[in-house]
């Protein structure tokens, strides 16, 4: 494992430095670059999230100021007549169209979220994807550089452990759309082989959800995007007391159903993946740590929001020695919060130092 001071050398986050002195008209920003959405906040207080979406006409060039061609985040959702993209989904899968496009929607959000100060006063921390490779780092600080006085890219998951004073031995689990992160935090900064990503998520769930329905009632109509609001609204895993009375859409009209455990199947359709992926995680742990790490698992991201995840997960590891399981405050906002801190916490000297090497 790094250190933090062998991470501080590579421009990244680190957890133990003095903190310096802070300048009134400093703004410290947090940035969590989600697949599905960007969180914000700032060291006076703002919270701010938006879809990592955007939509725009064929050879839109996004440099360009005042082209109303453009749309961003909700906006860009409700813009079935152009072409979205999800950024950052694309960045991760090399195919982008380049940091441009990012930049832009940084932008937008920073915008949006009310941060008014001048760039030469706004230094960041950008949460990325725990096991980003190097070309995905350098794409982030490449669209964002020109955004900021001083900017860095770090762990995502180190963020959240950071932010919710985790960083004593414990798992951190982030239920994403498209996919689920992992990460060990062994009081030092995580390496890629501290980190793991399986390929279920919240977006599993809604299709998922989708195809039961489909199969029970001939001529469904439900989209992913109504599964999606489904499983926000009324998501839950385990036994409930509550009917899930829905309108689904069919061919020609719609119908009053229940759809209680359609839904409870596919929300629980992805636990197994996740349960193998801990104890994974766990098992390849230096012994000494693995009772701690089965005992401070947590959960965060937009998945961690369904109803009994906690302790579903919990029923789970039974079967495997057991463990606890902690959901992690306010999750939507949790990355971006520690990397707030983080940005908070380093001293001026350091900032500066990153402003004369090359990023």
């Amino acid at each position: 494992m790094a250190t933090p001071e062998s991470f501080q050398e590579e421009n990244e986050a680190v957890n133990n430095f003095v903190e310096s002195e802070t300048n009134g008209d400093i703004i410290y920003l947090g940035i969590d670059l989600g697949t599905s959405k960007i969180a914000i906040c700032t060291n006076d207080g703002i919270m701010f999230s938006e879809h990592s979406l955007i939509a725009h006409g064929d050879g839109h060039d996004p440099n360009v100021d005042g082209n109303d061609k453009v749309f961003f985040g909700k906006a860009a959702l409700e813009r079935i007549d152009l072409e979205g993209k999800w950024l950052l989904r694309d960045l991760i899968e090399k195919n982008s169209d380049g940091p441009g496009y990012l930049t832009a929607l940084l932008g937008h959000c920073i915008q949006a979220a009310g941060v008014s100060a001048d760039p030469g006063q706004m230094y960041a921390v950008i949460g990325v994807p725990s096991g980003a490779d190097a070309s995905y780092k350098r794409a982030v600080l490449g669209a964002a550089r020109h955004l900021f006085r001083g900017v860095m890219v770090a762990n995502g998951l180190f963020c959240v452990a950071y932010g919710s004073q985790r960083l004593d031995s414990s798992v951190i689990i982030d239920v994403g759309a498209s996919k689920t992160d992992m990460c060990l935090i062994i009081s030092n900064i995580p390496e890629d082989e501290d980190c793991l990503s399986i390929s279920v998520a919240g977006e599993n769930i809604d299709n998922e959800l989708v195809a039961l329905l489909a199969e029970k009632y001939e001529g469904s109509k439900v989209t992913r995007e109504i599964a999606r609001s489904w499983k926000e609204a009324y998501g839950f895993m385990g036994d409930t007391d509550e009917e899930c009375k829905v309108e689904l859409p069919l061919e020609d009209f719609s119908e009053e159903v229940i759809i209680t455990e359609e839904l409870r199947i596919a929300c629980e359709s992805i636990i197994p993946d996740i349960v193998s992926g801990i104890i994974k995680m766990v098992s390849g742990a230096e012994p000494q740590f693995r009772a701690t790490l089965r005992n401070n698992i947590c959960l965060c991201g937009g998945g961690s929001k369904i109803r009994n995840m906690r302790s579903f997960i919990e029923n789970e590891l039974k079967g495997f020695g057991g463990g606890r399981v902690f959901l992690i405050d306010d999750p939507e906002f949790s990355g971006a919060y520690g990397a707030c801190r983080l940005a908070e916490k380093m001293p001026d000297e350091f900032w500066e130092k990153l402003n004369n090497c090359d990023n």
